[in-house]
């Protein structure tokens, strides 16, 4: 299937819906990224492709560094949660990678921007 097929399909669908793998469990899509870095292929991957505590404390660390003390509020935490919250990453799945209380800040946001 190419991109452009897949844009036109999704189009069609509501834009708040879940992105499954497959409609067995329903594994909720995760990340999308280029398989090639010629641009020639697009990976979907799902919860069980990636290691995700890695995944989780490298977008963390990511907004530590680029985001972070550029704001005299705590926006850059909130960048940061709203992206693991596009990325179906859960409470549980912060707090086994970042520890708890991470998770409770995390869980904080979630809460306030439902």
């Amino acid at each position: 299937m190419k991109v452009k097929y897949l844009i036109e399909l999704l189009q069609k669908e509501d834009p708040n819906a879940d992105v499954c793998l497959h409609d067995f469990g329903c594994e909720d899509v995760m990340f999308v990224t280029s398989l090639l870095n010629d641009g020639g292929s697009v990976c979907i991957k799902g919860r069980y492709d990636v290691q995700l505590k890695d995944e989780i404390k490298s977008i963390y660390k990511h907004y530590r560094e680029h985001y972070q003390g550029k704001f005299k509020d705590n926006r850059a935490m909130d960048f940061c949660h709203k992206h693991l919250k596009n990325h179906s990453i859960t409470v549980d799945d912060v707090e086994e990678a970042m520890g708890i209380d991470s998770a409770c800040e995390y869980k904080k946001y979630l809460e306030e921007n439902k």
